[in-house]
Formats: structure tokens, sequence, C-alpha cells
């Protein structure tokens, strides 16, 4: 930013670029131009739709929250990140969650760096992801509620292949991308056989991660 430029400058023009970034800039084939042309409209529409459910969430005007940013560098990074993140997810409800985190650090600055170390966990959600996370946050299919070992109220592979709805392989990508950020929990439980079974349990992280779901309402 020049020395004079106006204030607000900054976070105006990359919140411009964050609608409009197309990735891959250069010269390309004829044949290539019209797939990149559908590709860019595509990342902007989902860059677009983050910052406005950001907006919707904030109750905060655009020009409020470019003015946070201007005045809060971590901020701008952490946008820039989660914009990053939507144009190259696309998935409607990877946004809604994206867009709940930033959000909460957009109205509360002081979780700019809560929000920036969730990120990594953030960024490698999909649907597959969500959906077993979902599964995994409700009590097993044969779980009695007065069941003494709290285990068995946990879901194994099994019955999360049995109900998932999905590919094997898929499942098992998701379990272990899940465990991996840090959003599931595998137990081992010991008590019925002497193979120890993997069982799945949410984690504080996962839960943060449903309740921006939950909390941030689909598009019109």
């Amino acid at each position: 930013m020049n020395a004079a430029d106006p204030p607000g400058t900054n976070a105006s023009r990359f919140v411009e670029a964050g609608l409009t970034l197309i990735p891959g800039a250069g010269l390309l084939a004829p044949w290539v131009q019209p797939i990149a042309e559908k590709i860019a409209l595509e990342v902007a529409r989902s860059r677009s739709e983050c910052l406005r459910l950001v907006v919707q969430e904030t109750n905060m005007s655009r020009e409020d929250i470019e003015a946070n940013l201007d005045q809060n560098p971590q901020l701008l990074t952490l946008t820039n990140r989660v914009l990053w993140a939507a144009g190259h997810s696309g998935q409607d409800r990877v946004l809604r969650i994206l867009a709940g985190f930033l959000a909460d650090a957009i109205r509360q600055p002081s979780l700019a760096d809560e929000v920036t170390a969730l990120m990594g966990s953030l960024e490698s959600l999909s649907e597959h992801h969500i959906r077993v996370l979902e599964l995994c946050s409700t009590p097993a299919p044969d779980a009695a509620a007065n069941e003494p070992n709290p285990l068995a109220r946990y879901w194994n592979e099994k019955q999360i292949l049995e109900h998932a709805g999905f590919r094997s392989e898929l499942v098992a990508v998701a379990l272990r991308g899940l465990a991996g950020a840090g959003l599931l929990d595998d137990r081992k439980n010991d008590t019925w056989d002497s193979v120890l079974t993997p069982m799945f349990q949410v984690t504080e992280m996962g839960n943060a991660v449903l309740d921006a779901l939950r909390k941030v309402t689909p598009a019109d």
C-alpha cells in the first residue's frame, strides 16, 4: 500500500481480489480457455459466497469488515487463507464452516490465533469428512442408553461403513483424515473380543466444527 493510499485501501483491494483472482494466470491454448474460465467462475462464486456468509454471520457491513481487516494484519492474512480454501473447495457446507470460523475471528480479533491454528484441519475438509463427523457425533445404532461401557456408545468402522452411504475406500480416507486433523479420536475397545476394535469419538475441536456448520445458515 502506498503512503498516499487512504485507510482501508489494502483491505478493500484484498477483498476485491478474493472475488476475482484467477489461479493459473498466463497464456492458455484456445481449447483450454473455456475450461479455465469455468473454473475461475466457480472459484469466484465460492469466494463470494464465503464472504456473503461472513457478512451475514458478523452482522457487520462490508465496509466495517474491511476497516477491521485493515487495522488487523493477522485477520487480513487469515481471511486470505480462508478465501483460498473456499475457492478450492466449492462445497457449500465446507464454505459455511470456513465462514463461521472467520466470522468469529472478525467479531473477536483475539480469536485470530485460534482460528489460524484450526485452518490446517479445516482446509482439508470435504463433504465426506463432514458426513462421517456428523455420524460419529450421534449415538451408535445399537448402543443402549444405560450401557455402562462408554465406548459402546461410539461408532466402529463397520457401523460407519453401513450407515455412511458411500464406498469403503472413501470412509477409510475420511476416518484417517478426521483423526489426523484432530476432529475424531479413535479409542480401542477390548471389552468384547481379543482384537482391539477402534471406536471413534468426536473431539472438542470436531464439535466446534459441527457447531460452526449448524449456526451458519445455508444460502437462500
